[in-house]
């Protein structure tokens, strides 16, 4: 933590801004020309896991890639004398879209479409160059008043970013099957299925559950725990914004039934294309663009309301893929968009069997504070608290331990049977009595050596007596 009046770099510490999982972010200034700036600092209790230090490196090296107005500036990076890492980036005067949506409801249709235009060319240019967000949620998104527009749209947190073309050994650890990276409201079904090959149109799921949230002010699922909603991702088609908000138009409610498609080869394909719909224009048909390759099954995460034979036997749903959907040609007027195709109902099987390795179950681990790294068995780190942690399905026992700098370590077990969540209170650490040493007795006095006595002079002849000298010959 960083104390008011302490320098970071060129800056002066003026006062905290905020706090999340991964950090505090500071108002700090210039103190020669004034200039004012935000400085994200990583959590000390974080400082020391690579796989967390490593991401915050990513956020500041992924934004100065891309470049674009409507996505914050980063200017800086460094560490402070104490080792823990840091950004400067813009200072930014506004409110996120999730306050905006909390204080005023749903936006008018005008702003939400501008609000996700801004965004969607934003990760176009974001995905341009070879980066994808993976994070994106109304947090993560501002809005600012600048000149006539009191809808300017800056995008923030780029601490999931995925790099790509040549860079992805970077952040290899971030992106292994079985890892969920993102926020369960906002998770595309294939992020919620764990796979290592996600692309951009899980950004453009993201962005669909945002801009549902912008028009109806609630996001399409919702749920106990965060494996119930990831359930509902993989397997439940999403409510249609005109049944919630019948003002909305017929070509706004079907392009966002679009973007949600679970089936992403169905889904609309770019942020691109998104872009185009929202500014009006229609897409030439292009093979591939609404189409995929082959028929396939889709196997869902098991979750606990999913147990449908007694004894806690584990169903895997499965559903057969929709007919494809096509892009309309450019004669084609942007409010006949053909709507998505309606999924089919899912089929209960007993098999326990994984399908293309999609079967797995969600396991939300927590600690009381959070920011705890989670460390398996093996030694293996999986992560700051809370953490959303994808599976195989298992009867087998499997330890956690939680541990946080200055606190008790604790050791749970888990059982991936089915989709739980496990809350660990972690108690502050006993602090070590200060054993301070004895002090050693002080040695005897060292007894002096008695001091010579000064040599007495010579005495002095005495003279012989007057009688004596009185004799002769005397």
């Amino acid at each position: 933590m960083l104390a008011v009046g302490q320098t970071i770099g060129n800056y002066v510490i003026r006062s905290q801004l905020g706090e999340g999982g991964m950090g505090m972010v500071y108002l700090a200034e210039h103190p020669l020309i004034g200039k004012r700036v935000a400085i994200k600092v990583i959590h000390p209790d974080l400082a020391r896991n690579p796989d967390t230090v490593s991401r915050f490196f990513t956020e500041a090296q992924a934004v100065n890639r891309i470049g674009h107005p409507n996505i914050v500036d980063i200017t800086d990076f460094g560490q402070t004398p104490q080792g823990m890492s840091y950004f400067v980036m813009e200072l930014l005067a506004g409110e996120s879209l999730s306050s905006r949506i909390k204080g005023g409801g749903a936006l008018p249709l005008k702003d939400a479409t501008w609000v996700a235009q801004q965004v969607a060319d934003a990760l176009a240019a974001s995905h341009a160059a070879g980066i994808l967000h993976r994070d994106l949620k109304p947090d993560n998104i501002y809005l600012l008043h600048r000149g006539q527009d009191k809808l300017f749209v800056k995008v923030l947190d780029f601490g999931l970013a995925k790099l790509t073309g040549g860079h992805d050994q970077q952040v290899s650890h971030r992106t292994r099957t079985g890892s969920v990276m993102g926020t369960p409201y906002y998770m595309a079904p294939e992020q919620c299925a764990g796979k290592s090959d996600i692309d951009a149109r899980a950004d453009v799921y993201a962005l669909g559950v945002i801009l549902f949230e912008m028009l109806t002010a609630r996001v399409p699922f919702h749920g106990e725990g965060y494996g119930e909603i990831i359930v509902k991702h993989m397997t439940q088609p999403p409510p249609r914004v005109r049944d919630i908000r019948p003002d909305c138009s017929e070509w706004l409610d079907e392009l966002v039934a679009r973007m949600l498609v679970k089936e992403r080869g169905e889904r609309v394909q770019s942020m691109d294309e998104l872009r185009a719909y929202l500014t009006g224009k229609a897409l030439p048909r292009t093979r591939g663009a609404g189409e995929s390759k082959r028929p396939g099954r889709v196997a869902a995460i098991v979750g606990a309301g999913l147990l449908l034979a007694a004894g806690g036997a584990a169903v895997v749903l499965t559903r057969e893929k929709p007919a494809a959907v096509v892009t309309p040609d450019a004669s084609t007027p942007l409010t006949s968009l053909p709507p998505p195709p309606p999924p089919a109902s899912p089929t209960a099987t007993s098999t326990n069997t994984v399908d293309a390795g999609m079967e797995m179950v969600a396991i939300r681990l927590e600690s009381d504070p959070s920011g705890a790294i989670i460390v398996l068995e093996d030694g293996t780190e999986l992560g700051p608290t809370p953490f959303d942690w994808l599976v195989a399905p298992s009867e087998t026992p499997v330890k956690v331990t939680f541990k946080k700098e200055g606190y008790e370590p604790r050791t749970r077990e888990v059982t991936p049977r089915t989709a739980t969540s496990l809350l660990v209170d972690l108690p502050r650490a006993a602090r070590k009595p200060v054993v301070r040493p004895k002090p050693e007795p002080a040695p005897p006095p060292v007894a002096e050596p008695p001091k010579p006595e000064p040599a007495k002079p010579p005495e002095e002849p005495k003279p012989p007596p007057e009688d004596d000298l009185m004799k002769p010959g005397g």
